[in-house]
């Protein structure tokens, strides 16, 4: 029986490499990450999110960030998530000690600057888009190693 250990590891290897996939087909961060967002939102993957606790609810950029951060804690996908700041144009979170962390480190390399596309920040503003119709992208995400943690910042249209 595969341990929970080797399914995080084999979860892990399967987004890096999806990512890297993508990237070299000549696909750019951002462009994937706004895919993301729109995907974990579509009607195909809305009962997967409910099934594994995060379906993100909420009327406004806040009560959604709020749901958000408290779900993604409690089903402990990020052990840390926490709102820095957030109004109706912008979000800035500080996502710590991710499950995703690993293949983060070795997509990163020893390029502290390189954030590879985030699936929790994509959930997060996959569901400000769909219920609140405002377009969102990551304007900044600043690795912080000694925390294990990244601040994303967020910018909200429409």
């Amino acid at each position: 029986m595969t341990e929970f250990k080797d399914l995080l590891t084999f979860t892990n290897i399967s987004f890096g490499v999806a990512v890297n996939s993508l990237l070299k087909m000549g696909l750019n961060i951002p462009l994937i990450q706004n895919e993301m967002a729109e995907m974990f939102h579509s009607d195909g993957v809305k009962g997967l999110m409910k099934d594994v606790g995060l379906e993100v609810g909420g009327s406004d950029v806040k009560s959604i960030t709020e749901d958000f951060t408290k779900k993604i804690k409690e089903v402990g996908f990020c052990q840390r998530a926490n709102i820095i700041e957030v109004s109706d144009s912008k979000v800035v979170l500080d996502l710590g000690e991710c499950v995703l962390a690993p293949i983060t480190k070795v997509l990163r390399g020893n390029d502290i600057n390189y954030i590879p596309p985030c699936p929790m920040v994509a959930i997060l503003y996959g569901a400000i888009e769909k219920n609140t119709g405002k377009t969102g992208s990551v304007e900044k995400a600043e690795w912080k190693p000694e925390e294990n943690t990244t601040i994303f910042t967020i910018n909200l249209e429409g």
